[in-house]
């Protein structure tokens, strides 16, 4: 056993700054998903907001309110995907 102090510990310090490495790295992912989560949410809930709007008062013709549903939803995709 080694005379020093726990907190000086070079196995302790080593395995210390793995785990803060490990941690910054989760925060990093989550962070992400996190963004990704609300530009999916954006673009489902403007879509949403669209759908109802359509409902209440026609304004497009159906098969043009699908492809901008469709669009709508494909550019929240390829930004959470990096395409865009």
């Amino acid at each position: 056993m080694s005379s020093s102090a726990c907190g000086r510990c070079p196995t302790l310090q080593a395995q210390v700054a793995r785990l803060t490495s490990e941690l910054n790295a989760a925060q990093r992912q989550v962070a992400l998903l996190r963004e990704h989560v609300g530009v999916l949410m954006g673009a489902v809930s403007s879509t949403l907001a669209l759908i109802r709007a359509q409902l209440e008062k026609a304004t497009m013709k159906r098969l043009d309110l699908i492809r901008h549903i469709h669009g709508r939803l494909q550019t929240a995709v390829d930004l959470v995907t990096g395409r865009r």
